[in-house]
């Protein structure tokens, strides 16, 4: 029977329609079923609410929008916005990455570029890069404390106000403030094991501490 019609109706039942012979689309009781692909001009709508839908706004480009506002968008090269479509002018972020996520504004986001590498883009520059073997920040770092050794939780250093302590093993090792530097407890100087609040090794020639005035002085 399929094959002989190009469309068929049950009562109170579903609707079928046919090309060639072969199923393409078809109601059940929660909805419709099709078989095949679905070409689509523009946007797929969601029922009285006309300013949130899926649109294909171009080619190779797929965007999502809710209260009449554009939410999500992948572009031709993959490159995928938040909020806002993605980067296409020259330059920057499209033309030195693989994948961009604009996130905001459309050149400020986290790309991928190339295998195993990673970086966070803000006002179309690269402001960090990570990858397998290292980490590359192109501005400065703030830390509100501390920098930890990972795993060695009593091993940091530690910022106050113009103030950096050294601390291993729990023991401030190293003071330096504005105005001085400070070594609470002992200082070994040439590869001495410290016994002493300053314990110093002589070098080579036998010399181990000298105090210099200014050269004019000899």
């Amino acid at each position: 029977q399929s094959g002989a019609q190009n469309i068929s109706c049950a009562p109170n039942g579903g609707t079928s329609l046919y090309y060639q012979g072969s199923q393409k689309f078809y109601t059940v009781s929660d909805g419709v079923y099709i078989n095949d692909n679905l070409g689509i001009q523009d946007s797929i709508q969601h029922i009285l609410d006309t300013d949130t839908k899926i649109r294909f706004p171009s080619n190779d480009t797929i965007s999502f929008e809710t209260g009449g506002s554009e939410r999500f968008r992948i572009d031709q090269y993959g490159n995928a916005g938040l909020g806002v479509a993605p980067r296409k002018e020259a330059g920057g972020v499209n033309n030195d990455t693989d994948v961009f996520l604009a996130i905001g504004d459309n050149d400020t986001g986290i790309a991928q570029d190339g295998d195993g590498q990673f970086e966070i883009w803000a006002n179309n520059q690269e402001i960090a890069n990570f990858n397998a073997a290292s980490v590359t920040l192109t501005k400065d770092l703030y830390i509100p404390d501390k920098l930890r050794h990972d795993g060695d939780t009593d091993t940091y250093l530690q910022f106050d106000t113009n103030t950096i302590n050294l601390h291993a093993g729990g023991t401030t090792g190293l003071s330096v403030l504005d105005a001085s530097v400070r070594v609470p407890t002992k200082l070994g100087i040439n590869g001495a094991a410290p016994q002493v609040p300053l314990d110093v090794i002589a070098n080579g020639s036998g010399y181990a501490i000298a105090i210099r005035g200014r050269s004019s002085d000899n």
